[in-house]
């Protein structure tokens, strides 16, 4: 065991979650330097499959939230700046 720096996901506080559910029950994803689109993901796995990757730092989920969302996030550049900024419009802190 060791510490290590983390990076927390978690909701805006008063704020209105802004994930559709997902109507789908096949988790699909993809990422790239312009964002994240997936359908059927869990908060946990938007945090270590996408978060974890790009803020080059464990995320640990920390809303609460244990459905399954269709999330996309864009981002004009790829920097840890504007992921964060994406990350922000759909309400969530990271």
């Amino acid at each position: 065991m060791r510490n290590m720096p983390v990076c927390l996901l978690k909701q805006k506080h008063g704020s209105q979650l802004n994930l559709p559910v997902s109507k789908s029950e096949k988790l699909s994803y993809g990422f790239s330097g312009n964002g994240f689109e997936g359908t059927c993901v869990t908060l946990d796995e938007f945090s270590h499959i996408y978060l974890s990757n790009e803020l080059q730092y464990p995320v640990v989920n920390e809303s609460d939230l244990t459905g399954r969302f269709d999330v996309k996030t864009t981002n004009d550049m790829h920097d840890i700046n504007n992921i964060i900024k994406a990350v922000e419009k759909i309400r969530f802190n990271a």
